[in-house]
């Protein structure tokens, strides 16, 4: 038995976030921290503003970019990490 896998198509379907470290002053909405999401195949880099690293502000952060993503008709299967994460964020 064989199976075909697209890569291409897997690609199209993944994206990218970071969460880079600490800034040095709260905003004047009381956010300390950043998420950053890229999507290659559109070539859309989306942030949102995050008040800690706490597992439900990076959950809340994550859930509003893929809702961004989902009105413009993209949908992610897949999701790389760059750093270490929450069980409830996984």
């Amino acid at each position: 038995m064989v199976k075909l896998v697209d890569i291409q198509d897997e690609l199209r379907q993944t994206v990218y976030t970071d969460q880079p470290g600490k800034f040095p002053t709260k905003s004047s909405k009381g956010n300390q921290y950043i998420m950053v999401i890229a999507e290659l195949d559109s070539n859309a880099i989306l942030f949102e503003p995050v008040r800690s690293k706490a597992a439900g502000d990076m959950v809340n952060a994550w859930q509003h970019t893929i809702d961004r993503l989902k009105k413009c008709g993209i949908t992610p299967k897949y999701q790389v990490l760059d750093n270490e994460i929450s069980a409830q964020y996984k």
